[in-house]
């Protein structure tokens, strides 16, 4: 788990803060932003930015 947490701070999707000896990850950007993200990444890859196409 902590390598995934490690490469999403890397990716600036996620802050890292740390809390004495813990470290607390919260997400940078919304929830509905990386639904919209995900969704223009997978029209994109598989139906060539179509929404047509998806529908």
């Amino acid at each position: 788990v902590k390598t995934v947490l490690d490469r999403l701070v890397e990716k600036k999707i996620v802050n890292r803060i740390k809390q004495g000896k813990k470290y607390c990850y919260r997400s940078k950007i919304s929830r509905k932003l990386a639904g919209e993200e995900s969704i223009k990444k997978l029209l994109k890859q598989y139906y060539n930015d179509d929404f047509d196409e998806f529908l």
